[in-house]
């Protein structure tokens, strides 16, 4: 059995297959780097890394595979995004019937879901104290700080903390509950 892969034509060599085990032990954790950046998936930086060294294996060629491997690599990401490209185009080109466009049943079920729980939450701060369920609101739908909330009601800044947690500890009490 031979050492070498098969593949190509002219008057290169065929890289070894000790030479591609030799690379792969060295820059497999390189490339998918490289790859991992550009496509932010580890998954497809992987099967890119594969397929890098597949083309490498198939390839004919004079010298250093290194530099090769990497060519192989800006090639592999050049063909993903024109790919993607096109996918983009074709999805986008998609004529889309409205009247049919109805959402799934599971996202139906989120949809209730979230509905249940803003219900819920709603219910607890209607219950909550005047005082505190107005620091509250100040807070999280206001954005405002601690330090405005406690210059605005004359309170300290350790009595809004308090009505804050304490309104936060009604939600959760209130919501696992229900």
């Amino acid at each position: 059995m031979s050492d070498r892969v098969q593949g190509g034509s002219g008057d290169r060599n065929p890289v070894s297959v000790a030479s591609i085990e030799a690379l792969y032990r060295h820059e497999s954790d390189r490339l998918i780097r490289f790859f991992a950046r550009r496509t932010r998936h580890e998954a497809e930086a992987q099967d890119l890394m594969h397929d890098a060294f597949l083309h490498l294996s198939r390839a004919n060629i004079e010298g250093d595979p290194l530099p090769y491997l990497f060519r192989i690599a800006r090639n592999l990401l050049i063909s993903r995004t024109r790919r993607d490209a096109r996918w983009r185009r074709l999805v986008s080109d998609a004529p889309i019937d409205e009247g049919r466009a109805f959402a799934s049943p599971p996202e139906q079920s989120l949809n209730l879901e979230a509905e249940d729980v803003k219900r819920q939450y709603q219910s607890v701060i209607d219950r909550l104290p005047e005082k505190t369920r107005r620091i509250y609101l100040m807070h999280r739908l206001g954005g405002r700080t601690y330090i405005e909330i406690a210059q605005e009601m004359n309170l300290s800044v350790k009595a809004i903390e308090y009505h804050i947690s304490s309104a936060l500890k009604a939600l959760v009490r209130g919501v696992d509950q229900a």
